[in-house]
């Protein structure tokens, strides 16, 4: 490199004279280009032309540098849940952005709140300029600051939206009333016809719906017409969809189960009827779909070929709700014969072959009393297939003997961790994790100073001829990708310390309650949802425990294990 000494440097001719500081140009801010399209018609551009247009704008600039495009298609601006945000945000953050460019200010967001807030409070405080090109609005001036039609605009760009859900569920309406609709699917039993938007009749899956109905109208219950079903190796209409479209794995077969044939035996549509606005959903402001009142279904009648009659499926509609109201009583009955007795398991023992929820079984006396030496639980793969199944399976008795070894263990192992972490918390060495990790964050922040007095030192050197223009770029160009390194480093070393002060935390409370309850062990469901995740049967016996805090006791585990010495 052409540098020489400042002990030996000459005084330099009015030729070669480098321009003073104040009139060299100025630092150019790193910038985003942010783009946004909604998944709802916009009225005015597309998202390559906003990209262009932000491109073209920074470009023009002298005191902006294109860094980065951040574009977010298809996403609302009533809320800020969009990944490319999300992104530049991060960026901000760790020091990578320093101006944000966007088309207007409706495309940094609709909600007048929030982009309140970010334009207000957030940019400023992390030093941030946002330009909006077509509002004329550059954050960094105080005229821009405290014009009063900001707000407005951020307002006015909220209640558009608002509006434009309004409308869009106001047409919605009224299709619905006026009998119109659009087929996007079709169902097991038809296909579709997207020309005509009629459902067809099915000559290959027809008859398996009608056999359906036809079965459980004979008085088989929907677990039995499931296994009927898979000993006579019927594909599931998920299966059918998938062979049809060639993507049928025929190694991972689906079964057909309770729950899909009570699918089919409750839709009206198989009348010959089509129901619209079972669900609703509101587009602004990113609310979910939510089923709607029956009442305020609509119903066209014999929009397509029935495969049942109304009287049928009314006929099977009272007969599941007989069964719902007998399976009430029955309940209860158990209940009030066996008031000490509790499915404490429910919802979490699974089976280790196939990965299905297992269900408890028992075995009840002339009486109705259950007999508490045959409880047990069963995979619930078994129900549905004849002669067949995983035959997993547990005693309830021996599940409790095992979860309350299992819980003791794991109680005594806590306490004994939870002391030696204490003891490590009061030294003041770098065993403590806690002073190694601030130690590490403390070094990388020197780091990063020492950079940045380097890069201020440059100016110095280029100002006084020590380096040329060449030597300056390329030397400024490696300390700012230094500095941009070890700004990630300081985000992370950072981040970890949180981490690791909060798995203590954590470990902390866990072992004080643990503590309260380690001499008296008693199985409760209350117990069981504090502290279990899952349990696995294994189909060799074997029972594997996944307790709710294992991440909090693995990292503590790596902590004492790596420098408890």
């Amino acid at each position: 490199m052409a540098r020489t000494s400042r002990r030996n440097a000459q005084v330099v001719s009015e030729s070669s004279a480098v321009l003073p500081v104040s009139l060299m140009p100025a630092q150019r801010l790193q910038t985003a280009a942010y783009a946004r399209l909604s998944a709802e018609r916009e009225d005015d551009t597309t998202i390559e032309m906003q990209v262009s247009m932000l491109k073209e704008f920074i470009l023009k600039r002298d005191d902006l540098e294109l860094t980065e495009v951040y574009v977010d298609n298809g996403y609302t601006g009533t809320d800020f849940e969009r990944p490319a945000f999300h992104r530049l945000m991060t960026d901000i953050q760790s020091g990578k952005i320093r101006c944000v460019v966007v088309k207007d200010l409706s495309r940094f967001g609709r909600n007048f709140l929030e982009t309140g807030y970010y334009i207000e409070t957030l940019f400023p405080k992390l030093n941030v300029k946002l330009i909006s090109i077509n509002d004329a609005f550059d954050s960094s001036k105080q005229s821009d600051q405290d014009a009063i039609s900001i707000p407005i605009k951020n307002m006015v760009t909220q209640m558009y939206a608002m509006d434009a859900s309004r409308k869009c569920s106001i047409a919605h309406e009224l299709k619905r009333k006026n009998k119109e609709y659009t087929l996007l699917t079709s169902m097991y039993g038809y296909t579709l016809d997207k020309e005509k938007n009629q459902l067809i009749v099915d000559p290959q899956t027809a008859p398996i719906v009608q056999l359906i109905f036809r079965w459980y109208l004979q008085g088989h219950g929907m677990g039995m017409v499931a296994g009927l079903l898979n000993q006579m190796g019927i594909l599931t209409p998920r299966d059918y969809k998938e062979q049809c479209e060639g993507k049928l794995d025929p190694n991972r077969r689906r079964l057909w189960n309770a729950s899909t044939v009570d699918q089919i035996v409750r839709r009206g549509d198989y009348t010959g009827d089509r129901c619209i606005g079972k669900y609703i959903k509101a587009k602004y402001m990113n609310v979910p779909f939510q089923r709607n009142d029956f009442s305020k279904w609509v119903v066209c009648e014999d929009a397509h070929e029935p495969l049942i009659t109304r009287e049928e499926f009314d006929q099977v509609k009272n007969m599941i709700e007989e069964s719902i109201q007998k399976k009430k009583k029955a309940k209860q009955r158990l209940t009030d014969m066996n008031p000490d007795f509790e499915n404490l398991f429910e919802d979490l023992v699974y089976c280790g072959k196939c990965g299905r929820k297992m269900y408890l079984k028992t075995r009840k006396n002339k009486r109705g009393e259950i007999k508490l030496e045959n409880v047990r639980y069963a995979c619930s793969r078994d129900k549905h297939v004849i002669g067949s199944g995983c035959r997993v399976q547990i005693s309830l008795d021996y599940l409790k003997i095992v979860v309350r070894d299992q819980i003791q263990m794991i109680t005594r192992a806590a306490l004994d961790q939870d002391q030696a972490l204490r003891k490590l918390q009061k030294r003041e060495d770098d065993r403590n994790p806690a002073i190694r990790c601030r130690k590490q964050v403390e070094s990388l922040c020197m780091k990063e100073e020492s950079v940045n007095i380097k890069i201020d030192r440059l100016y110095e050197d280029l100002s006084d001829g020590i380096i040329d223009k060449e030597d300056y770029n390329a030397l400024k160009l490696k300390y700012q990708k230094e500095r941009e390194a070890l700004i990630q480093q300081i985000a992370e070393a950072r981040e970890n310390l949180n981490t690791l002060q909060e798995y203590m935390r954590e470990h902390h409370e866990l072992a004080d309650r643990l503590k309260a309850q380690m001499n008296d062990i008693s199985i409760t469901r209350a117990l069981l949802d504090a502290m279990i995740e899952k349990i696995i049967r294994g189909p060799d016996n074997e029972i594997e425990i996944q307790f709710k805090f294992s991440d909090v006791f693995r990292a503590v585990a790596e902590m004492i294990g790596g420098d408890g010495k």
